[in-house]
């Protein structure tokens, strides 16, 4: 009969150092060069803004057939992620149910650099891009705009993200 009280102090005593480890473990503090990084922040990730974009046709400009001048200013707000990454192009769909991707303007890396100077954005870290695409003139409002942006990390793995805004 004595058997089993002793195995039961030894199971005892292993979950003690068990849970003594648990507790030892969660005291130890984080050296100063390792971040805090949620899993939110493992990639980059792209916000346009403002939401709603508002409508705001230009006036002076003529346009033939009663159409509208069409030149939204807008933010693409860039974050990292955990790797630095580089604004490649941006693309803007009009969504206006004209057809299926809408008009659409495409801004190369090369008027980037030139517009915002480096586009890189590095490790957690945000960068607001403004733009003003010049849609010309246009016969429908839209109801949204799309942006898709292309980000290349360090390695020069292309990463497309897509946002779309509201047009009020």
């Amino acid at each position: 009969m004595k058997k089993p009280a002793m195995l039961h102090r030894g199971v005892m005593a292993v979950m003690c150092f068990g849970v003594l480890g648990l507790i030892t473990a969660g005291c130890d503090d984080m050296p100063e060069h390792a971040p805090m990084v949620n899993a939110a922040d493992f990639r980059p990730g792209i916000i346009l803004e403002p939401t709603p974009i508002t409508f705001v046709s230009r006036s002076g400009v003529p346009c033939p057939l009663g159409g509208f001048p069409f030149n939204p200013s807008l933010h693409l707000v860039v974050t990292a992620g955990v790797q630095d990454v580089t604004l490649n192009s941006v693309t803007i769909h009009m969504i206006d149910g004209s057809n299926l991707g809408g008009p659409s303007i495409t801004v190369p890396q090369p008027e980037l650099a030139a517009r915002f100077g480096s586009t890189l954005i590095v490790s957690t870290a945000t960068r607001d891009f403004a733009l003003r695409p010049d849609f010309g003139c246009i016969a429908r409002v839209p109801t949204a705009l799309r942006g898709s942006a292309v980000l290349v990390d360090q390695r020069g793995v292309p990463q497309t993200i897509v946002v779309q805004g509201r047009v009020q």
